[in-house]
């Protein structure tokens, strides 16, 4: 390990504590460290401002590296029993209102 991977890897740590008052696993320094630092910096604040408290760091940073998350955007709330219900019944997932037709009103 060269001194520039172990300054940067020092640095994720510092900083992953920073955000989380925890320290990091090495699966997380290990993704954290496949990314760029300026990077990798966004993540953990997009951890740090996460509304709700995140019980899988490892599966949340995952998650906004694959969906390319951005300190800017806040992560959407996924009504899971509507979702599944959705992709049960093979329909795409909508937030437009219902409307149902009203037979009375003719």
């Amino acid at each position: 390990m060269s001194t520039s991977s172990s300054d940067h890897r020092t640095c994720l740590i510092l900083a992953y504590q920073v955000a989380t008052l925890t320290y990091p696993d090495d699966s997380l320094l290990d993704l954290l460290s496949e990314v760029d630092f300026r990077r990798a910096l966004e993540l953990l604040l997009i951890l740090r401002s996460s509304p709700r408290p995140v019980r899988n760091p490892l599966a949340f940073l995952r998650r906004a590296i694959s969906e390319n998350w951005t300190p800017t955007t806040i992560p959407r709330r996924i009504d899971r029993k509507r979702a599944a219900l959705e992709e049960r019944l093979g329909t795409p997932q909508s937030s437009a209102p219902y409307h149902p037709y009203n037979w009375l009103e003719d």
